[in-house]
């Protein structure tokens, strides 16, 4: 939506309020709930605020879609199944879904992991989603496209991207445990490289 914006601009397009509410949600959506903004995000949003007239809550709320049935099960199956390890000072958490991936490391996050992984192997296309808490983004400067996903393709068959605490990986026919096993190892090189504590327990 940040190239949406840039176009309209170079073009000299007028933006109205309708189109003002649709680049607010998907700025929103996109940075994660600002989970993952700069200050140029924040300039942005107020901008198109501005212009559509409406509040950021009304902007929550047309985000806000019901979940169906199967979403929810996936959700709940990633906090049953997860594998919780205390990271230093962080908690990091693995998870094997059957799908909805995205949702369920966000839901892990949100639940108190700082950074969480889930996926799965099915049709034997591997696919991988990371979520990272504010916290360790900031105190550790962990960057889950840059630290994690990039050297993942080193040791694994597929390519990763995304931004600091939102990201995801694409690969073929690898066991899920064993890559997100890997994705924490990179994560606790990052905290050593930091100059933070890294030591790994997991918790039964």
């Amino acid at each position: 939506c940040t190239l949406v914006h840039r176009w309209l601009k170079g073009s000299k397009a007028k933006i109205d309020r309708h189109m003002a509410t649709l680049i607010a949600c998907g700025v929103t959506a996109d940075s994660a709930h600002f989970l993952i903004a700069n200050d140029s995000t924040f300039e942005l949003m107020a901008e198109m605020l501005r212009i559509s007239g409406k509040r950021f809550s009304v902007i929550l709320g047309l985000l806000n879609v019901e979940k169906d049935f199967s979403q929810k099960i996936a959700t709940l199956k990633a906090a049953k199944r997860s594998r919780i390890f205390k990271m230093g000072d962080f908690i990091a958490v693995v998870a094997e879904v059957g799908a909805f991936e995205s949702d369920a490391a966000n839901a892990l996050v949100k639940v108190g992991a700082d950074v969480a992984f889930a996926g799965n192997n099915e049709n034997r296309e591997l696919k991988i989603s990371a979520r990272a808490s504010q916290r360790i983004v900031k105190n550790a400067g962990l960057d889950l496209a840059k630290d994690v996903f990039q050297p993942l393709s080193s040791f694994f068959t597929g390519s990763g991207g995304g931004h600091s605490g939102a990201a995801g990986f694409n690969g073929i026919n690898a066991n899920p445990q064993q890559v997100m096993l890997k994705c924490i190892e990179l994560c606790r090189k990052k905290l050593s490289k930091s100059g933070l504590k890294a030591q790994l327990k997991e918790y039964t």
